[in-house]
Protein backbone atom coordinates (compact mmCIF):
# COMPACT_ATOMS: atom_id res chain seq x y z
CA UNK A 1 0.00 0.00 0.00
CA UNK A 2 2.53 2.33 1.04
CA UNK A 3 4.76 2.19 -2.37
CA UNK A 4 2.38 1.63 -4.68
CA UNK A 5 -1.45 2.48 -3.24
CA UNK A 6 -2.77 -1.04 -4.38
CA UNK A 7 -2.04 -4.49 -5.35
CA UNK A 8 1.21 -3.15 -8.32
CA UNK A 9 0.04 -5.20 -12.11
CA UNK A 10 4.06 -5.63 -12.30
CA UNK A 11 5.72 -8.78 -11.44
CA UNK A 12 6.38 -7.75 -7.93
CA UNK A 13 2.65 -8.90 -7.48
CA UNK A 14 3.49 -12.03 -7.58
CA UNK A 15 6.11 -10.93 -4.90
CA UNK A 16 3.88 -9.71 -2.15
CA UNK A 17 1.56 -12.10 -2.81
CA UNK A 18 4.11 -15.22 -1.89
CA UNK A 19 4.51 -13.03 1.71
CA UNK A 20 0.94 -12.71 2.67
CA UNK A 21 0.57 -16.36 1.44
CA UNK A 22 3.51 -17.60 3.72
CA UNK A 23 1.90 -15.25 6.85
CA UNK A 24 -1.68 -16.18 6.01
CA UNK A 25 -1.22 -20.27 6.29
CA UNK A 26 -4.88 -21.13 7.22
CA UNK A 27 -4.91 -23.87 9.22
CA UNK A 28 -7.51 -26.92 7.62
CA UNK A 29 -8.84 -24.09 5.67
CA UNK A 30 -8.59 -23.24 1.58
CA UNK A 31 -5.61 -21.20 1.00
CA UNK A 32 -6.88 -19.75 -2.35
CA UNK A 33 -10.31 -18.12 -0.52
CA UNK A 34 -8.08 -17.11 2.45
CA UNK A 35 -5.68 -15.26 -0.36
CA UNK A 36 -8.70 -13.60 -2.27
CA UNK A 37 -10.38 -12.81 0.64
CA UNK A 38 -7.30 -11.00 2.10
CA UNK A 39 -5.76 -9.32 -1.21
CA UNK A 40 -9.69 -7.66 -1.85
CA UNK A 41 -10.20 -6.63 1.94
CA UNK A 42 -6.61 -4.68 1.62
CA UNK A 43 -6.18 -3.84 -2.37
CA UNK A 44 -9.96 -3.53 -3.05
CA UNK A 45 -9.13 -5.65 -6.16
CA UNK A 46 -9.00 -8.77 -7.81
CA UNK A 47 -6.07 -11.38 -8.32
CA UNK A 48 -6.09 -13.78 -11.81
CA UNK A 49 -5.99 -17.14 -11.60
CA UNK A 50 -2.22 -17.05 -13.16
CA UNK A 51 -1.00 -14.57 -10.46
CA UNK A 52 -3.14 -16.38 -7.68
CA UNK A 53 -0.76 -19.76 -8.82
CA UNK A 54 2.42 -18.16 -9.22
CA UNK A 55 2.20 -17.04 -5.88
CA UNK A 56 0.93 -20.54 -4.39
CA UNK A 57 3.97 -22.53 -5.44
CA UNK A 58 5.47 -24.19 -2.88
CA UNK A 59 8.52 -22.28 -1.32
CA UNK A 60 10.70 -24.28 1.30
CA UNK A 61 12.81 -21.31 2.50
CA UNK A 62 12.13 -19.46 6.11
CA UNK A 63 11.16 -16.11 5.72
CA UNK A 64 13.45 -14.37 8.12
CA UNK A 65 13.20 -10.62 8.82
CA UNK A 66 16.34 -10.11 6.90
CA UNK A 67 15.03 -12.30 4.03
CA UNK A 68 11.83 -10.60 3.82
CA UNK A 69 13.71 -7.13 3.89
CA UNK A 70 15.69 -8.23 0.89
CA UNK A 71 12.87 -9.87 -1.43
CA UNK A 72 10.49 -7.10 -0.74
CA UNK A 73 13.31 -4.15 -1.42
CA UNK A 74 12.51 -2.54 2.28
CA UNK A 75 15.35 0.10 2.58
CA UNK A 76 16.17 1.24 6.23
CA UNK A 77 14.40 4.45 5.44
CA UNK A 78 11.30 3.02 4.42
CA UNK A 79 11.47 0.18 7.35
CA UNK A 80 12.07 3.45 10.02
CA UNK A 81 9.06 5.45 8.38
CA UNK A 82 6.85 2.84 8.73
CA UNK A 83 7.77 1.92 11.40
CA UNK A 84 8.45 -2.00 10.75
CA UNK A 85 9.79 -4.41 13.02
CA UNK A 86 9.31 -7.71 12.17
CA UNK A 87 10.76 -7.23 8.72
CA UNK A 88 14.65 -6.76 7.75
CA UNK A 89 16.17 -3.74 5.50
CA UNK A 90 18.38 -4.85 2.42
CA UNK A 91 20.85 -1.92 2.73
CA UNK A 92 21.41 -2.46 6.96
CA UNK A 93 22.20 -5.59 7.90
CA UNK A 94 21.11 -7.32 11.33
CA UNK A 95 23.92 -6.58 13.32
CA UNK A 96 23.89 -2.68 12.53
CA UNK A 97 20.13 -2.45 13.14
CA UNK A 98 20.77 -4.23 16.79
CA UNK A 99 23.67 -1.99 17.12
CA UNK A 100 21.53 1.49 16.09
CA UNK A 101 18.94 0.17 18.53
CA UNK A 102 21.32 -0.13 21.24
CA UNK A 103 22.45 3.41 20.65
CA UNK A 104 18.98 4.43 20.65
CA UNK A 105 18.14 2.94 24.06
CA UNK A 106 21.16 4.17 25.50
CA UNK A 107 20.36 7.70 24.77
CA UNK A 108 16.83 7.16 26.24
CA UNK A 109 18.00 5.75 29.27
CA UNK A 110 20.78 9.07 29.37
CA UNK A 111 17.71 11.71 28.90
CA UNK A 112 15.86 9.62 31.17
CA UNK A 113 17.93 9.32 34.17
CA UNK A 114 19.13 13.21 33.47
CA UNK A 115 15.83 14.02 33.87
CA UNK A 116 15.14 12.19 36.92
CA UNK A 117 17.84 13.96 38.65
CA UNK A 118 16.84 17.46 37.48
CA UNK A 119 13.73 16.44 39.50
CA UNK A 120 15.37 15.63 42.58
CA UNK A 121 16.96 18.96 42.32
CA UNK A 122 20.55 18.00 41.10
CA UNK A 123 22.47 20.18 39.48
CA UNK A 124 23.63 19.01 35.56
CA UNK A 125 27.81 18.39 35.25
CA UNK A 126 28.08 22.00 33.38
CA UNK A 127 26.09 23.77 35.59
CA UNK A 128 28.13 21.60 38.94
CA UNK A 129 31.22 22.99 37.07
CA UNK A 130 30.24 26.38 36.83
CA UNK A 131 29.44 26.51 40.84
CA UNK A 132 32.91 24.83 41.57
CA UNK A 133 35.08 26.95 39.49
CA UNK A 134 34.64 29.69 41.56
CA UNK A 135 36.97 32.97 41.04
CA UNK A 136 40.23 32.57 42.40
CA UNK A 137 41.38 35.96 43.15
CA UNK A 138 45.18 35.13 43.96
CA UNK A 139 45.35 35.36 39.82
CA UNK A 140 43.68 38.59 39.59
CA UNK A 141 46.13 39.76 41.82
CA UNK A 142 49.34 37.99 40.33
CA UNK A 143 50.53 36.23 43.19
CA UNK A 144 50.65 32.31 44.09
CA UNK A 145 47.84 30.94 46.15
CA UNK A 146 49.68 30.17 49.16
CA UNK A 147 50.77 34.05 49.44
CA UNK A 148 47.50 35.39 48.91
CA UNK A 149 46.47 32.95 52.24
CA UNK A 150 49.36 33.89 54.11
CA UNK A 151 48.35 37.86 53.17
CA UNK A 152 44.74 36.82 54.40
CA UNK A 153 45.63 35.31 58.01
CA UNK A 154 48.14 38.38 58.15
CA UNK A 155 44.94 40.77 57.47
CA UNK A 156 42.99 39.12 60.39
Amino acid sequence: MHRHGGLPETDDAVLYLEVIVHHLRPKGGDLRKALRNFVWARFDCEISDDLLSAALRPRWKAYTADRLGRLLRVSDAERSALKLTTIGAYDVDKDERERRRKERKRLRDRARREAERRAQGQLSREEYMAQVKAPKPWEAEGISRAAWFRRKRREK
